[in-house]
């Protein structure tokens, strides 16, 4: 089965042809016709869309649309009114109460299972951007997505620079966005990529030599737009055409013919499902961040560290190449504390965060592991080459003062503990025993005095 509709009937609703069609492109259907079950099923079974076949005035057809669309667990449940004969106020009102599609009776057979299966795509792709709160429990993330504001901006391709005015002008008085004119011929050069559209409307002729469908697919696979909404105005009898513009991925087509008001709201509906989306990826990026870096000094933590040593042992067995692992430690890193306050330990962390990163090549991993502690791995260098990085980090931390808020100049010193070699493949070790060395020099150089680089050779 390629996905689960339900199919509700109102009393002024006949869905026979509509549920055969569907069964016919192998969709699972379950046929209700009181409106309680819709809802109960909806909630309990979730099915992946539902078609309301009736009267669009229809205040039980209101009814049932406006109350999906009002529970959160199951808001974004694509819901598509087949109707009969409505005007253009009827459509737009269907379309603002949250209902992802409108279709007049008799609908084109292509056009409809071409917007279902457009439809049940997006929804899956909303789906993964969102975990589900009842198996993960991470009810934090939405509470992370914090919702984008301000005007959009919109891209006008047209045939040519009146054309896209001319569109501008009727959607101007609707709309308090930002939009930007693009002529069909200039819609790929550097100014479509530098301005970063959220939404692009295309009008389209899609007869013509130029293939709009080639235009929005090559917009489609850029870097800078993939992540747009893209719009299609075209004339509806060219329903294969529709077809095949659902297919590649277009996440709606608007009539040419259609009331102005239902082509600003359709834009909205789209700019609004785009800045959801965006606020998902950004809440995610953030969350993976937030799994790998330690949020003081940028650096990775702990938990990216050990795996990414391993790989690089792992790599240094292969190619049959040396590595090394340092360990930096503060001096006496308590007193900093202890006198100057923790708000001055973490000026610390930092600046010295950033010494050590600045003296690394982007192959080095840089880690902070401890409190004080950090992490260096250095692929592919001898022991000699790591004893002198080993003393250029050192030198670095203890060559120049750190300013504190206070307006307090201070020095701190770091000891460094170091080993090197070239593990054997069959005989890896683990996170534990690959630190164990440089651990043990490190305590050594504590001991010793502080403020110096011991090496321990590591011992493949």
């Amino acid at each position: 089965m390629t996905g689960k509709i339900l199919v509700f009937d109102s009393i002024n609703g006949d869905s026979t042809q509509l549920r055969f069609l569907l069964a016919s492109a192998h969709y699972e259907i379950l046929h209700l016709n009181e409106p309680e079950d819709v809802v109960n099923y909806s909630l309990s079974r979730r099915p992946d869309l539902i078609l309301v076949s009736g009267d669009a005035e229809d205040p039980v057809v209101t009814e049932i649309c406006q109350t999906i669309v009002s529970y959160a667990v199951v808001s974004d449940i694509p819901v598509v009114l087949v109707t009969g004969a409505c005007g253009p106020s009827t459509r737009i009102e269907a379309l603002r109460m949250g209902v992802s599609e409108v279709f007049r009776a008799p609908v084109d057979r292509l056009v409809l299972l071409a917007r279902l299966r457009s439809l049940l795509r997006a929804s899956d792709d909303r789906r993964q951007l969102t975990p589900d709160r009842r198996y993960t429990g991470d009810h934090e993330l939405m509470d992370d997505c914090k919702p984008l504001t301000g005007p959009a901006r919109i891209g006008l391709v047209a045939a040519d620079a009146e054309a896209a005015w001319h569109l501008q002008q009727r959607l101007t008085p609707l709309m308090n966005d930002q939009f930007i004119l693009f002529p069909e011929d200039s819609a790929l050069g550097d100014s479509a990529m530098r301005n970063m559209a959220d939404v692009f409307v295309i009008a389209a002729d899609l007869t013509a030599p130029s293939d709009p469908l080639r235009l929005y697919s090559e917009l489609r696979s850029r870097s800078a737009t993939r992540h747009a909404a893209f719009c299609l105005i075209a004339d509806s009898s060219c329903s294969d055409r529709w077809a095949t513009a659902l297919d590649l991925g277009v996440d709606d087509l608007i009539e040419a013919s259609a009331d102005v008001g239902e082509l600003a709201v359709r834009i909205q509906k789209q700019i609004a499902a785009k800045r959801r989306s965006d606020s998902l990826r950004l809440a995610m990026a953030n969350r993976v961040r937030q799994a790998m870096f330690d949020p003081l000094t940028g650096l990775f933590n702990r938990r990216y560290a050990l795996p990414a040593l391993a790989r690089i042992a792992e790599l240094a067995a292969t190619r049959h190449e040396p590595f090394a692992i340092l360990l930096a430690d503060i001096d006496q890193f308590k007193r900093v504390n202890d006198t100057f306050g923790h708000t001055a330990g973490d000026t610390v962390l930092v600046s010295v965060a950033n010494r050590l990163r600045s003296c690394l090549r982007p192959a080095d991993l840089l880690a902070r592991i401890g409190g004080e502690e950090f992490l260096i791995a250095l692929p592919g260098v001898s022991l000699e080459q790591a004893h002198a990085t080993a003393e250029r980090l050192r030198l670095a931390i203890c060559g120049r003062q750190i300013s504190l808020s206070s307006g307090e100049q201070i020095e701190v010193t770091a000891s460094i503990g170091l080993s090197a070699g070239t593990p054997a493949h069959d005989s890896l070790p683990d996170f534990d025993q690959l630190i164990f060395a440089p651990d043990s020099a490190l305590l050594v150089a504590k001991a010793k005095g502080r403020n110096r680089v011991t090496i321990a050779r590591y011992a493949a």
